[in-house]
């Protein structure tokens, strides 16, 4: 489940930036900028008179072909990303982020992403062998991206798997979960 088809490693860039202004003129609400491209928010402050700190990330559209996709080094920066990052606040909301202030952090991480954009979740499966050379493995991976919000609910399904196979069990998928991210669905 590597590759085209399956994974694909992709390089992701984040910075935290000190907002110019307090968090009553930032606001609370999260962000999301050049169709998606790149997203932000505030992280929560003491005071509404604290500036606060914004992370900021994407920009792998400014990255250069490839789009940092099989990139699997997180130990350095895109210093095309990072620019791109630091110079985008600024001019959309002048006064609230200050022109090339740097960044109180930046840091990069490997994403998994999948082709239609979904996770895959569920047994672990070799489409190219014939034995079940994985039994007993169970994956919840390739977010796009999305693993905060979606690794909870995708860990209980496969909490809910390896349960029902240790008791001798049929495991039935809750009503509420994405069939088409099950593993055995993508066969």
């Amino acid at each position: 489940m590597y590759g085209p088809k399956g994974i694909v490693p992709t390089r992701g860039q984040a910075i935290a930036l000190r907002a110019a202004a307090p968090s009553s003129v930032i606001t609370k609400d999260a962000w999301v900028g050049t169709l998606g491209w790149k997203y932000w928010f505030p992280r929560p402050v003491s005071s509404p008179n604290e500036n606060p700190l914004i992370i900021f990330g994407g920009g792998r559209d400014e990255s250069g072909h490839g789009l940092e996709s099989y990139i699997i080094d997180d130990s350095t920066l895109n210093v095309d990303v990072g620019k791109a990052l630091r110079n985008y606040l600024p001019p959309l909301f002048p006064g609230k982020y200050e022109e090339g202030r740097e960044p109180e952090m930046e840091w990069t991480g490997i994403m998994g992403y999948t082709k239609v954009g979904d996770p895959f979740v569920g047994p672990v499966i070799d489409v190219t062998q014939a034995s079940d050379s994985y039994e007993g493995q169970y994956m919840a991976a390739g977010f796009t991206g999305h693993g905060m919000p979606r690794g909870y609910a995708c860990a209980e399904v496969v909490a809910g798997m390896i349960t029902a196979e240790l008791a001798g069990g049929e495991w039935t998928a809750p009503e509420w979960f994405p069939r088409h991210f099950l593993t055995t669905e993508r066969l």
